[in-house]
């Protein structure tokens, strides 16, 4: 017969072993409470996170950590951290973390514009600014419809060769734009979706319970499908007609050697990316600046005057901006007051180190 006194000594031994294991892991930053295996799933805002995120500093200061499932996570919450681990350690964390709800969407191979193209269209920018002014001189209670025209004129000028389509065109691809736009925030907030959290739930067909979130990550991939093909298709008949102007897509189309469906999917969604990249963002950002001068008309008189004392009549340029400083301060401070996106994007670490 089993003695059952003989488990005494294994028993005791587990919350020896417990503390040891403990003591071998490198201590951790301070955070919300951690179930075991679900670890801090329930603490996980999954709706303006950043808003959970800036009150739990005043809980647990600057580095937050966080565990789901396994998947540790640490935010950061003030300049010295990001500037500590972001640019003097940029090498070891400049990955970024893999979302499955977003590659079920379509949304995997995602582009960004680099730095350099906004100098290359220069002369763009300022025409449309010009437009834009002389728009809201002669029709000021139209300021949003303005901006918004400004903004869609120009990425359609760059992505497709078109300044602005027809009324009708141009409000349906903007409501179609709209959309893409809201279903990428949905897919890239915060562990909203369990399948970034068990990404093995992937493989369930869409018909089993729980797995709901495959039919809306095809909703998702159908919407964001025409929002590539509708504008390409326009500019393919244009060439064809022999009129048409330069463009991202043109210019990349006239490069091909033969019709290669990989890289015409590449240009689709280079376009695409640049149309859903800078057309909402513009318009917040714009709108943020009218709005900050009307509440502080003080600052614009500011800004009025550093004009004319620096350029007099002349209308600015990009090349102008470092002669403007005090113009280049309500910018940035536009951009930190009211920003348009979540400028400190969610980031993989590439190589495993300590903090």
């Amino acid at each position: 017969m089993f003695d059952v006194s003989r488990l005494w000594p294994v028993l005791l031994l587990i919350p020896v072993l417990f503390t040891l294991q403990k003591r071998t892991k490198p201590p951790y930053p301070p955070g919300p409470f951690r179930w075991p295996i679900i670890g801090s799933m329930f603490s996980m805002p999954t709706n303006k996170s950043w808003l959970q995120f800036t009150a739990w500093k005043e809980t647990y200061g600057d580095l937050i950590y966080l565990n789901v499932f396994g998947k540790p996570v640490l935010v950061l919450n003030s300049i010295e951290a990001i500037n500590d681990l972001f640019e003097k350690r940029s090498n070891n964390y400049s990955d970024r973390p893999q979302r499955i709800m977003g590659n079920l969407s379509g949304y995997g191979h995602s582009l960004a514009l680099r730095n350099n193209d906004v100098v290359n269209h220069s002369s763009l920018l300022e025409l449309s600014a010009q437009r834009l002014c002389l728009a809201n001189i002669e029709d000021p209670e139209n300021l949003a419809h303005n901006t918004r025209k400004m903004a869609v004129g120009n990425i359609m000028m760059l992505a497709y060769g078109q300044y602005t389509l027809d009324e009708h065109e141009t409000e349906e691809l903007v409501i179609i734009a709209q959309r893409v736009m809201h279903n990428l925030a949905a897919v890239m907030t915060s562990y909203k979706y369990l399948v970034d959290v068990i990404p093995i739930l992937q493989y369930l067909p869409s018909w089993f319970p729980g797995a709901s979130f495959k039919c809306v990550a095809a909703g998702y991939k159908s919407a964001l499908q025409e929002f590539y093909d509708k504008p390409f298709e326009n500019v393919q008949q244009q060439m064809k007609s022999g009129v048409f102007n330069s463009s991202l897509i043109s210019n990349a189309l006239q490069k091909l050697e033969m019709e290669d469906l990989q890289e015409i999917d590449i240009i689709k969604r280079s376009a695409g990316e640049m149309y859903g990249a800078g057309t909402d963002t513009n318009i917040s950002v714009i709108s943020s600046f009218f709005l900050a001068m009307i509440l502080y008309p003080e600052v614009q008189a500011k800004a009025q005057q550093e004009l004319r004392d620096t350029l007099g009549e002349i209308l600015p340029k990009l090349s102008d901006w470092e002669r403007l400083p005090y113009i280049d301060g309500i910018v940035k401070e536009s951009f930190r007051w009211n920003p348009s996106v979540p400028l400190g994007k969610m980031w993989n670490e590439s190589i495993y180190s300590q903090v």
